[in-house]
């Protein structure tokens, strides 16, 4: 959709511009989109297709990569500006805040290697991408206007998935969203008034160039549209990019081990893949299509002419093309196969007796005939839908999200279970084997054992809170001086199909460490040890794990009713 040419003048008091930045892999890598809305008129979502060393191309995103200038650290260029093969360049930049996450094959992953290019820390490196992306992002937002300024009376609102290096690159307020719960806005905002009724059941399998995620919703309210979650999120490594690799593994059998090993080197090959990943594989449909060729230009390949290699192009009938197809696209059918078992679970447990209404495919992958053909095929009687234009619907849901009149997710589902820890009486039974710790103060052995607050696929019910009581100490008959009052908290987290009874059996989440200074003396309570009367104080609290209206989790420590201190959980 074009976007609309304003007017001179002012925006009315308290309008708002809405920008989302979603970032989505492909083959070639990681690369952000942005969308946008304006509170005047929220039923048009655009897209900016302009982007600089584009060379005049219409494209929705822009590369996650930077190039600094020798010996500068803020001299730099940014995106479709770096030259593919540019020595120096810094790739895939929403990875290197988490160089442990689990990658796909086409990502590098020798990390240390990248991070050796970066003159500065890998956030400050992000910041500097994202303060260019925000700077070009609204230079095109205004030349949309005939007077510029008019821009610039709006307020605005950002949502997007790094809000660290947003803050430091000026974009600011920043909010998120995650990926499932702003595809699920956008595709049943498209077909809100289309047949939903109450009580319907629906898959949305956002199918991209990494991953697929699926997550399943209950229609609560049509008017106003209000969903609940029937199971926890699910998804694999099986993205579209996964169908170029067995693509690879077909040329591979073609060309034969010693001829293809020399030929993955040279732009042949990579003209060959960029030529699969854009034109060949988003066109099929099935066995019975028409072949099609693609082309390794000038890198001498002898022909196969059994295997249709002929003259540097390689033949495709509708037959391979399947079988490119079909591991990946089989994957993604289990994973939907499994939403489907679960929901019938979720509604035969309650008592109703309404269908599965739908499957929404969406993402670069969800558009694929061929892979909406497969679906279908194993759930006869569920509609399984391609939205339009599909492939932005988590941009323009995060831009629905921050709007007022978007669709409410009053619940979401757990997909681990998170908890805290503490140290609890010595049992000889639950505590065998573990490392025993001695309580000062109460004069008795303790074991650091789990309390686990949240279990896989417990429903989070919106805001929430879920409260875990605590107790910190410090010794001495005079109060605790300022620079002691501090109090540290972990959030574990466990995929175990049975939380585990001990933090050594689970995993760390994230870590709180909290400021006390602000709390009342009143709330210290000056205590005495029994055997000597040694004097300590005790101050009691709660951590609390909450699901807010972002659909993402926080942790935080409360006392007497204030929160002095959370940090965002990965969820």
């Amino acid at each position: 959709m074009d976007p609309p040419t304003i007017s001179k003048g002012f925006a009315p008091p308290g309008e708002t511009l809405f920008v989302a930045l979603d970032f989505g892999t492909t083959f070639s890598g990681i690369f952000l989109s942005i969308a946008y809305a304006f509170s005047t008129d929220t039923e048009k979502i655009y897209t900016i297709t302009n982007w600089p060393g584009a060379e005049d191309r219409i494209v929705p995103k822009t590369p996650t990569v930077i190039e600094y200038e020798i010996d500068s650290k803020t001299s730099f260029k940014w995106g479709y500006e770096v030259a593919p093969l540019a020595d120096r360049k810094i790739t895939n930049l929403k990875l290197l805040l988490d160089p442990d996450q689990p990658r796909p094959y086409f990502i590098p992953r020798d990390v240390e290697a990248e991070l050796a290019k970066i003159p500065k820390a890998p956030v400050d490196a992000i910041s500097d991408y994202m303060g260019a992306i925000f700077k070009h992002a609204l230079a095109e937002i205004k030349s949309t206007s005939l007077d510029p300024s008019f821009i610039d009376s709006f307020k605005k609102r950002f949502v997007l998935t790094v809000p660290a290096a947003a803050k430091r690159a000026g974009i600011f307020p920043v909010e998120m969203i995650t990926e499932p719960e702003a595809t699920a806005l956008m595709t049943l905002l498209t077909v809100q008034n289309r047949g939903l009724k109450e009580n319907d059941a629906i898959i949305i399998c956002d199918a991209g160039g990494g991953t697929v995620d699926l997550v399943a919703y209950e229609i609560e309210s049509v008017s106003p549209l209000k969903l609940r979650a029937l199971s926890a999120p699910s998804g694999g490594l099986c993205g579209s990019v996964m169908v170029n690799k067995m693509f690879e593994q077909e040329v591979q059998k073609v060309v034969k081990d010693g001829p293809y090993t020399k030929l993955k080197k040279t732009r042949a090959y990579q003209s060959a893949l960029t030529e699969f990943d854009r034109h060949t594989k988003p066109g099929f449909r099935g066995p019975s299509d028409p072949d099609q060729f693609v082309s390794f230009p000038m890198a001498g390949l002898k022909n196969n002419r059994a295997a249709g290699l002929v003259s540097n192009s390689m033949t495709l009938p509708g037959a391979a093309m399947a079988r490119i197809f079909d591991p990946i696209a089989s994957e993604v059918d289990k994973l939907v196969s499994d939403q489907i078992i679960r929901v019938k679970f979720e509604k035969i447990k309650a008592g109703k007796t309404e269908e599965i209404k739908a499957v929404f495919l969406v993402g670069g992958f969800g558009a694929s005939a061929y892979l909406k053909t497969v679906i279908e095929k194993s759930n006869p009687g569920i509609l399984v839908i391609q939205p339009k234009e599909a492939w932005s619907a988590i941009m323009k849901g995060a831009v629905v999200s921050a709007m007022c009149s978007a669709p409410v997710i009053t619940s979401t589902r757990a997909p681990k279970h998170y908890g805290t820890d503490g140290l609890w009486a010595w049992d000889d039974a639950r505590d065998a084997g573990q490392e025993k710790h001695w309580d000062t103060w109460d004069e008795i052995w303790r074991c650091d054992v789990m309390t686990w607050s949240i279990h896989k696929d417990d429903e989070l019910i919106r805001e929430k809170k879920r409260k875990m009581a605590f107790c910190a100490t410090w010794p001495g008959g005079t109060f605790p001086k300022s620079s002691a009052l501090s109090v540290s908290a972990t959030l574990w987290e466990s995929s175990a199909k049975v939380a585990p009874i001990h933090p050594s059996e689970a995993t760390v989440n994230c870590e709180l460490k909290t400021d006390l200074i602000g709390v009342p003396v009143k709330l210290f309570k000056k205590k005495y040890r029994a055997s000597d009367s040694a004097p300590y104080w005790q101050l009691s609290y709660n951590l609390q794990i909450e699901n807010n209206q972002s659909g993402l989790m926080k942790f935080s420590l409360e006392v007497g009713g204030k929160e002095y201190g959370s940090v965002e959980a990965a969820y």
